[in-house]
């Protein structure tokens, strides 16, 4: 979301962490996160606010649908009451200690994202607690570090179809009528889009293609036809590294650099079926060359592919937010977050090498791609 669709409201923000959470996590741990962030919100923290005190032990679908709207109401600078009034509530309503524990983290947890939103840079008690924010984040992954279960390849070929479901330009909002179901939110920001492209992509070619190098990943060239039949000049770019288009297939071309007169390596990229009729070739030419949606306005909207949306100042395959290119470790940040998000699990492009071995059992069954 950027700074022109600045959110006012905390109805506004917790529409866009619903979207979050149903984008970050499987189904039914999302639904989870949901319902009970939204008890947290409406049912010991909004009383504080002036909203009628429910009177079950349980939210009616019309206590939640009254509560949304209430929402509307509470600007986001009022946040910062939120942790000293859910106390209070706690207190009125006699709730028991490991229940407070639980709706105190999904409250933290609500808050803690919304400060680390760009529209909150303007929220004075946001900002002062960004830094301490991430260093916690940062001290928490480092924990992890030496507690999170090992990786399998079928784990990280499962990674790479979570990834793929997040490509949407909306999600699914949980609906609050007595019936339940969802319907579509609100379209997602090119940026927020491309992101999730570009993470898929990422992952999604070091599966189809073990085992690889992810630095010959960050550092392939983008050699796209002046005109939109696809054709190519495969030495547009000299002695580099490219990926290309040429005869009806998506190609890598990975120089030779030692000198032992190998010839260059040409792997054909794999064009993936989907269960959704769609395959693995729209996803990249949607993300390089033509990309559309459809707006609030049921508009077609149009643009020369999703990585333009991030403005890059360069002409290699992947590009960071603020259009530059990716160095050193980043892309493998890049990934291991990627990986990390969607399987609570640590990955780097060596593990997965050490994956597809393991896997296949011998290196001699290993076909040519990347790293050899």
């Amino acid at each position: 979301m950027n700074k022109s669709q600045a959110v006012i409201s905390l109805f506004d923000a917790w529409l866009s962490y619903e979207a979050h959470l149903q984008a970050t996590f499987p189904q039914k741990k999302a639904e989870s996160l949901i319902v009970q962030t939204r008890t947290a919100l409406l049912r010991y923290t909004l009383p504080g606010w002036g909203f009628s005190l429910p009177k079950g032990q349980r939210l009616t679908a019309q206590e939640r649908e009254q509560g949304l709207q209430f929402l509307k109401q509470i600007q986001i600078e009022q946040l910062h009451e939120a942790r000293d009034l859910q106390e209070k509530s706690f207190e009125a309503l006699n709730v028991a200690g490991n229940s407070r524990q639980n709706y105190r983290w999904a409250l933290n947890g609500f808050i803690d994202w919304c400060k680390q939103q760009t529209w909150a840079s303007s929220v004075p008690w946001a900002e002062k607690k960004r830094r301490a924010t991430r260093k916690r984040k940062q001290k928490r992954f480092a924990v992890d570090r030496s507690t999170t279960p090992a990786l399998t390849w079928p784990e990280f070929l499962e990674s790479v179809e979570l990834l793929r479901a997040e490509c949407k330009p909306r999600f699914l909002l949980s609906t609050q009528s007595k019936r339940g179901g969802s319907t579509p939110g609100q379209l997602r920001s090119l940026s927020a889009i491309a992101q999730s492209y570009q993470r898929f992509l990422c992952v999604a070619l070091l599966a189809y293609i073990p085992p690889q190098r992810l630095g010959e990943l960050q550092h392939l060239k983008i050699s796209l036809p002046p005109s939109s039949d696809l054709k190519h000049d495969a030495n547009v770019h000299g002695r580099e590294n490219l990926i290309y288009y040429d005869e009806n297939q998506w190609w890598i071309r990975i120089i030779n650099t030692k000198q032992d007169q190998m010839p260059d390596r040409l792997i054909p990229i794999p064009n993936l079926g989907y269960d959704n009729n769609r395959c693995f070739y729209q996803y990249l030419e949607e993300w390089l060359l033509h990309y559309e949606c459809r707006n609030d306005q049921a508009e077609t909207l149009s643009f020369p592919g999703l990585r333009s949306c991030l403005n890059p100042q360069h002409d290699y395959l992947f590009t960071m937010k603020n259009g530059q290119a990716y160095a050193g470790p980043r892309l493998g940040m890049l990934f291991t977050h990627a990986v990390g998000h969607v399987t609570g699990k640590l990955a780097s492009s060596s593990l997965v090498t050490r994956m597809f071995l393991a896997h296949v059992g011998a290196e001699s069954t290993l076909t040519p791609g990347f790293g050899e």
